[in-house]
Protein backbone atom coordinates (compact mmCIF):
# COMPACT_ATOMS: atom_id res chain seq x y z
CA UNK A 1 0.00 0.00 0.00
CA UNK A 2 1.30 3.48 -0.85
CA UNK A 3 0.81 6.84 0.79
CA UNK A 4 -1.63 7.63 -2.03
CA UNK A 5 -4.02 4.84 -0.97
CA UNK A 6 -6.59 6.40 1.35
CA UNK A 7 -8.23 3.64 3.37
CA UNK A 8 -7.95 5.96 6.33
CA UNK A 9 -10.55 8.49 5.16
CA UNK A 10 -12.73 9.58 8.07
CA UNK A 11 -16.42 8.71 7.62
CA UNK A 12 -19.18 11.05 8.72
CA UNK A 13 -22.42 9.07 8.83
CA UNK A 14 -25.34 11.33 7.91
CA UNK A 15 -28.14 9.05 9.05
CA UNK A 16 -30.30 9.80 6.02
CA UNK A 17 -30.05 9.40 2.27
CA UNK A 18 -30.82 12.44 0.11
CA UNK A 19 -30.20 10.47 -3.10
CA UNK A 20 -33.10 9.85 -5.49
CA UNK A 21 -34.74 6.53 -4.67
CA UNK A 22 -32.89 6.38 -1.32
CA UNK A 23 -30.36 3.69 -2.35
CA UNK A 24 -28.55 3.89 1.00
CA UNK A 25 -30.98 2.63 3.65
CA UNK A 26 -28.55 3.37 6.52
CA UNK A 27 -27.90 6.86 5.21
CA UNK A 28 -25.19 8.43 3.15
CA UNK A 29 -21.61 8.85 4.25
CA UNK A 30 -19.29 11.80 3.64
CA UNK A 31 -15.57 11.07 3.89
CA UNK A 32 -13.06 13.63 5.12
CA UNK A 33 -9.31 13.54 4.74
CA UNK A 34 -7.71 12.29 7.96
CA UNK A 35 -5.31 15.26 7.95
CA UNK A 36 -5.76 18.84 6.83
CA UNK A 37 -4.88 19.06 3.12
CA UNK A 38 -2.01 21.45 2.46
CA UNK A 39 -3.98 23.94 0.31
CA UNK A 40 -6.64 24.20 3.02
CA UNK A 41 -3.99 24.69 5.71
CA UNK A 42 -2.25 27.39 3.71
CA UNK A 43 -5.53 29.20 3.10
CA UNK A 44 -6.51 28.99 6.79
CA UNK A 45 -3.07 30.25 7.86
CA UNK A 46 -3.37 33.12 5.38
CA UNK A 47 -6.74 34.09 6.89
CA UNK A 48 -5.02 34.60 10.23
CA UNK A 49 -1.74 35.99 8.93
CA UNK A 50 -3.21 38.72 6.72
CA UNK A 51 -5.75 39.75 9.31
CA UNK A 52 -8.79 38.60 7.37
CA UNK A 53 -10.36 37.53 10.64
CA UNK A 54 -9.15 40.37 12.83
CA UNK A 55 -12.07 42.48 13.88
CA UNK A 56 -14.60 39.99 12.54
CA UNK A 57 -17.42 38.62 14.64
CA UNK A 58 -16.95 35.05 15.85
CA UNK A 59 -19.82 33.87 13.67
CA UNK A 60 -18.08 35.26 10.57
CA UNK A 61 -14.84 33.49 11.48
CA UNK A 62 -16.68 30.21 12.02
CA UNK A 63 -18.53 30.60 8.73
CA UNK A 64 -15.25 31.20 6.90
CA UNK A 65 -13.61 28.16 8.44
CA UNK A 66 -16.68 25.96 7.77
CA UNK A 67 -16.68 27.10 4.14
CA UNK A 68 -13.01 26.17 3.96
CA UNK A 69 -13.61 22.72 5.47
CA UNK A 70 -16.54 21.97 3.17
CA UNK A 71 -14.91 23.23 0.00
CA UNK A 72 -11.45 21.68 0.49
CA UNK A 73 -11.63 18.77 2.93
CA UNK A 74 -14.39 16.49 1.64
CA UNK A 75 -12.56 13.61 -0.03
CA UNK A 76 -15.50 11.45 -1.12
CA UNK A 77 -19.13 10.60 -0.45
CA UNK A 78 -21.79 8.07 -1.32
CA UNK A 79 -24.15 10.53 -3.08
CA UNK A 80 -25.37 9.36 -6.48
CA UNK A 81 -27.42 10.77 -9.37
CA UNK A 82 -30.81 9.32 -10.34
CA UNK A 83 -29.06 6.90 -12.69
CA UNK A 84 -26.84 5.57 -9.87
CA UNK A 85 -23.63 7.25 -11.05
CA UNK A 86 -21.58 8.96 -8.31
CA UNK A 87 -22.01 12.71 -7.92
CA UNK A 88 -18.55 14.25 -8.26
CA UNK A 89 -17.13 15.92 -5.17
CA UNK A 90 -16.58 19.56 -6.12
CA UNK A 91 -16.74 22.64 -3.88
CA UNK A 92 -20.00 23.73 -5.51
CA UNK A 93 -21.56 20.25 -5.25
CA UNK A 94 -20.52 19.99 -1.61
CA UNK A 95 -22.18 23.31 -0.71
CA UNK A 96 -25.33 22.34 -2.62
CA UNK A 97 -25.52 18.75 -1.32
CA UNK A 98 -24.74 19.53 2.33
CA UNK A 99 -27.01 22.26 3.63
CA UNK A 100 -26.59 23.01 7.31
CA UNK A 101 -29.56 20.96 8.59
CA UNK A 102 -28.92 18.07 6.19
CA UNK A 103 -25.35 17.05 6.85
CA UNK A 104 -23.46 20.34 6.68
CA UNK A 105 -23.45 20.81 10.45
CA UNK A 106 -22.22 17.26 11.09
CA UNK A 107 -19.49 17.39 8.44
CA UNK A 108 -18.23 20.84 9.52
CA UNK A 109 -18.23 19.73 13.16
CA UNK A 110 -16.21 16.60 12.42
CA UNK A 111 -13.81 18.69 10.31
CA UNK A 112 -13.35 21.04 13.27
CA UNK A 113 -12.47 18.04 15.43
CA UNK A 114 -9.95 16.84 12.85
CA UNK A 115 -8.31 20.07 11.67
CA UNK A 116 -8.55 22.97 14.13
CA UNK A 117 -5.43 21.95 16.04
CA UNK A 118 -3.48 21.83 12.76
CA UNK A 119 -4.17 25.53 12.36
CA UNK A 120 -4.07 26.74 15.95
CA UNK A 121 -0.95 24.85 17.11
CA UNK A 122 1.47 26.72 14.79
CA UNK A 123 -0.17 30.04 15.73
CA UNK A 124 0.19 29.24 19.44
CA UNK A 125 3.84 28.25 18.91
CA UNK A 126 4.55 31.51 17.10
CA UNK A 127 2.94 33.53 19.89
CA UNK A 128 4.93 31.61 22.51
CA UNK A 129 8.19 32.34 20.67
CA UNK A 130 7.33 36.03 20.54
CA UNK A 131 6.81 36.18 24.29
CA UNK A 132 10.04 34.38 25.24
CA UNK A 133 13.06 36.43 26.34
CA UNK A 134 16.06 36.34 24.09
CA UNK A 135 17.34 37.89 20.91
CA UNK A 136 14.76 39.55 18.73
CA UNK A 137 14.54 38.53 15.08
CA UNK A 138 16.95 41.37 14.23
CA UNK A 139 19.54 39.78 16.51
CA UNK A 140 19.36 42.58 19.08
CA UNK A 141 18.23 41.96 22.61
CA UNK A 142 15.14 43.87 23.59
CA UNK A 143 15.84 46.85 25.78
CA UNK A 144 14.20 47.26 29.14
CA UNK A 145 13.29 50.55 30.73
CA UNK A 146 15.98 51.98 33.05
CA UNK A 147 15.38 51.64 36.71
CA UNK A 148 15.21 54.87 38.61
CA UNK A 149 17.57 55.18 41.52
CA UNK A 150 16.35 55.97 45.01
CA UNK A 151 19.65 57.64 45.92
CA UNK A 152 19.90 61.41 45.66
CA UNK A 153 22.82 63.07 43.96
CA UNK A 154 24.77 65.67 45.77
CA UNK A 155 24.89 69.10 44.35
CA UNK A 156 28.19 69.81 42.52
CA UNK A 157 28.66 73.02 44.51
CA UNK A 158 28.86 71.30 47.86
CA UNK A 159 32.27 70.99 49.49
CA UNK A 160 31.81 67.33 50.11
CA UNK A 161 31.52 66.71 46.40
CA UNK A 162 34.19 69.04 45.07
CA UNK A 163 36.72 68.44 47.79
CA UNK A 164 37.64 72.16 47.88
CA UNK A 165 37.20 74.41 50.86
CA UNK A 166 35.57 77.77 50.35
CA UNK A 167 37.65 80.86 50.88
CA UNK A 168 36.23 83.71 52.85
CA UNK A 169 35.41 86.71 50.69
Amino acid sequence: MSVLDRPDLVPVQLGFCPCAGTPHPDGDVVYLYPELPTPAGIRARAYFRDGTFSGMATVDVEEGIARLWLSMCVADWTFVFDDGKPIPVTPDNVLRALPYAKGGREVAGKADDLYVESITAPLADALARLSQPGPTPSGRRPTSPRKTSTRTRRSPSSTATTGRARRPA
